[in-house]
């Protein structure tokens, strides 16, 4: 009977024993110590993760962050696409969307301008139509005393300044102050004969023109104001300032390149923000723009401002002094109430007063002139000349 089980063994197990040796060499099995240790630490990680993991879910818990990122997700064409790595790379390359190179740098079918990773900076727009030579940006702005600078371009770049729209001469409206001087007194001339012309004739304005009453003299026999009172005067003038401003409009330019990929007829630029114009603008080949575009803009570089006013002067009235009157009271010497009294003056015409009837006793009065209150008329302020520009406009034409 040993002798029957010996055989057995050495005819059964033993093979057996050597063929589960081979197996597991070749791993069909359980690798003692490191699998163990393997396996334990992803139990351990599983009941971490989920402990209410159903056992046929054990994939679905065992796998990382790094496993996520390699998972391929289906763009909307049926693609697939690689999906964000957990740093938030948009791709597997680890590079972003490179908008003005001509490749699909993200991978997802979408190159420069056609990719949305692109939108926000960039678009795609006509491409130079016939009658154009390249694509501008393009900002319009009233001019002023104190301009703003020119806008940012992008990439580090800012907008050349032009001008609009000439700017023709117009003058400030031309004024007159308020007058400034002094009236000069009435002459009056007096006559040893009556008539006032014949005999010897005396000018008394030093004696009559002064203030207080004065006492004639007996031998006068007549008087008469013979001239008028002369303004030595003046009104300020002022405006005549020709309009600081040459051109009505600032004109802001920045040259677009072309960069990256469009559909078929359109090119890759920057895309425009305020202040610059939203539609497309482009600058023309000749001096107008082809149809199509909805404005056309002139735009000017260096230019010399030849505008003029002429000088603003006021002229007097006719009459800048009133008033300055000698009055003279017959029969009295302390120029009160007497036997007559007159007033003479230069406006109205010069009168004769017959000293006769006063019997040689008179006395006078004198009352100053003083200037008008009538303004002086303005003249002048006539625009002249023009904004000369050193070359011809260029053409720019928006849509």
């Amino acid at each position: 009977m040993a002798v029957v089980l010996c055989c057995i063994v050495r005819r059964v197990l033993v093979p057996l024993l050597l063929l589960l040796a081979s197996c597991t060499r070749a791993g069909f099995g359980p690798e003692p110590g490191r699998n163990a240790a393997r396996d334990g630490a992803r139990d351990r990680a599983a009941g971490e993760r989920g402990a209410d993991a159903a056992p046929g879910d054990r994939a679905l818990v065992d796998r990382g962050p790094a496993d996520a990122a390699r998972e391929p997700v289906v763009d909307a064409r049926g693609a697939e696409k690689p999906k964000p790595d957990v740093k938030g790379a948009p791709d597997l390359k680890g590079g972003l969307e490179n908008c003005e190179n001509g490749i699909d740098d993200d991978g997802d079918g979408n190159i420069d301008c056609m990719d949305a990773d692109c939108s926000a900076e960039f678009e795609c727009v006509e491409a130079p139509p016939t009658g154009t030579l390249s694509h501008l940006r393009v900002a319009l702005a009233t001019a002023s005393a104190n301009p703003p600078p020119p806008p940012a371009c992008g990439g580090g770049k800012s907008a050349e300044r032009f001008h609009n729209e000439l700017n023709p001469a117009s003058c400030s409206p031309c004024g007159c102050g308020a007058m400034q001087g002094t009236c000069s007194n009435p002459t009056i001339t007096v006559w040893d004969q009556a008539g006032c012309s014949a005999g010897n004739a005396y000018d008394k304005t030093a004696l009559f023109a002064t203030a207080g009453c004065k006492q004639g003299p007996s031998t006068l026999l007549s008087a008469a104001v013979t001239t008028a009172p002369a303004a030595n005067a003046s009104c300020a003038p002022s405006g005549g300032v020709v309009n600081t401003q040459p051109f009505l409009n600032n004109l802001d330019i920045c040259p677009t390149t072309a960069t990256g990929a469009c559909p078929a007829g359109k090119i890759c630029v920057r895309r425009a923000a305020a202040p610059f114009l939203p539609g497309p603008c482009y600058r023309a080949s000749g001096s107008s723009c082809p149809a199509g575009f909805s404005k056309e803009l002139k735009a000017y570089g260096n230019y010399t401002d030849g505008r003029t006013c002429s000088a603003c002067a006021c002229s007097l009235p006719k009459a800048p002094c009133v008033g300055g009157t000698y009055t003279f009271h017959g029969c009295t010497a302390s120029c009160s109430t007497g036997c007559q009294q007159v007033t003479l003056k230069a406006d109205p015409p010069t009168i004769c007063l017959e000293l006769a009837p006063f019997a040689g006793v008179y006395s006078v009065s004198y009352s100053p002139p003083a200037l008008t209150t009538t303004p002086c008329t303005a003249k002048g302020g006539t625009p002249g000349g023009a904004v000369v520009p050193a070359s011809g406009p260029e053409t720019i034409c928006c849509k």
